[in-house]
């Protein structure tokens, strides 16, 4: 996907472990893991999960180190922001991985935070 979902989205689920959520490689789980864990509704996996796009239903939010290879490749995919993007990997209850798109680094943030998300999907 060449545009972004969402310029501020939550993690989501602040307080709460999902269990499964925890891979950094492989988004497409951890979505399922965190939809299936956290009831709210337009968080980032969510609004991966249920995006409709190009004839795909099948988008994801990308895990930590599937972000960073997006980030490698920034250029080529187009329409980053140099702000930071959510991953689906969560580091605990409270805090989930994000990456920076402007210098490429990595690091744990809040989930109550709003972040820009970028869905991903395999083929």
């Amino acid at each position: 996907m060449t545009s972004d979902t969402s310029a501020s989205a939550q993690w989501g689920c602040y307080g709460t472990t999902i269990t499964g959520a925890d891979s950094t490689t492989d988004g497409a789980q951890n979505t399922i893991d965190i939809v299936n864990g956290c009831a709210e509704a337009s968080r980032a996996a969510r609004l991966c999960s249920d995006l409709s796009s190009g004839g795909y239903t099948d988008w994801y939010l990308p895990a930590k180190d599937q972000l960073h290879t997006l980030y490698g490749q920034k250029a080529i995919v187009g329409g980053f922001t140099t702000s930071v993007y959510w991953s689906s990997t969560e580091v605990n209850s409270n805090t989930a991985w994000a990456e920076n798109f402007n210098l490429g680094n990595q690091f744990s943030l809040n989930k109550y935070l709003g972040f820009y998300v970028r869905c991903i999907r395999s083929f």
